[in-house]
């Protein structure tokens, strides 16, 4: 969406062109732009992924015990906040 704003500041772009790359009656637009928005998305995660840490397979693994965490989290919030 920069994109577009970007075009119609600079005055490169139709004046109703936001309002067609959202309208499903211009299929060729809308579509092209929905796909476009998509592929940005997917580049940012694929990005995302390669750009960070690597892990080891076996510490990539969820807490099952969230409740216990949950509790734990409230004891040290009330230590913090003066509170026995």
């Amino acid at each position: 969406m920069t994109i577009v704003v970007l075009l119609q500041i600079a005055h490169l772009s139709a004046a109703d062109f936001a309002q067609r790359i959202q309208d499903p009656s211009h299929p060729l637009s809308f579509f092209f732009f929905n796909g476009l928005t998509f592929l940005l998305v997917l580049v940012g995660f694929a990005g995302a992924i390669f750009l960070g840490p690597p892990k080891e397979p076996g510490r990539c693994h969820w807490r099952l015990d969230l409740g216990e965490a949950f509790a734990a989290g409230l004891g040290r919030m009330g230590r913090r906040a003066g509170r026995p």
